[in-house]
């Protein structure tokens, strides 16, 4: 939940164009020289633009960021040799190139998508492990799920980032609570004392005024 609450506190510094964000995405960057090629956010978080390469949509939410194995739509065809593989895709939808099945087409084990073995050409571990005894399993990558693996990186410390400066926020607003809740208590109790030492006083005065009549009687 609380991760939920800082993603949407994120969107909407990004929706409110809150330059923050920005100074946080292009610090990140500068740590970080393959973000650098990231250039443009929409104003919804709706899309990556990467250059030639054209703009993609990106989710924090995408199921890449999910996966401990090659996603279900490459699943099936693992084991299976290219030239065995009947698709009708006439060119990389990436950079556009046309393809010449199989001779220089590859499979995206995360999105699942084909395209030219130009654009699909590295291996990249999947985010989580099938169990924690296991070892991180790798797949092929094409350039599109790349980008998106090292946005979501950055994105997600900086959400880190917001989530732990809430949580010592909110910690702080905490003790300043319980320190006028004491306060409040050590004032009321000072006005209980003041009042009874008010009364304890008028008793003591009318106590001597007494005194002063019956002998003056």
């Amino acid at each position: 939940m609380r991760d939920l609450a800082a993603n949407n506190d994120l969107l909407k510094m990004i929706e409110n164009n809150d330059t923050s964000f920005e100074k946080m995405f292009v610090a990140k960057s500068s740590e970080q020289p393959m973000l650098r090629k990231v250039d443009v956010f929409d104003g919804n978080q709706s899309f990556i633009n990467l250059g030639e390469l054209g703009n993609y949509p990106f989710d924090m939410d995408d199921p890449i960021f999910e996966l401990s194995s090659c996603c279900r739509r490459a699943a099936k065809y693992r084991g299976t040799r290219m030239k065995d593989i009947n698709i009708k895709i006439k060119s990389c939808p990436i950079c556009q190139k046309s393809l010449q099945f199989p001779k220089n087409v590859a499979l995206c084990e995360f999105c699942g998508n084909f395209g030219c073995a130009d654009c699909i050409y590295k291996k990249f571990p999947f985010p989580h492990k099938e169990s924690k005894s296991a070892e991180r399993e790798s797949g092929d990558i094409c350039m599109v799920c790349e980008w998106k693996m090292f946005l979501h990186q950055a994105t997600s410390e900086i959400v880190s980032n917001i989530q732990k400066r809430e949580d010592q926020l909110s910690t702080l607003e905490s003790e300043i609570e319980v320190g006028q809740d004491k306060r409040t208590v050590e004032l009321e109790q000072l006005t209980t004392i003041e009042d009874r030492l008010t009364e304890v006083k008028q008793a003591e005065e009318e106590k001597k005024e007494r005194q002063e009549n019956k002998v003056e009687n």
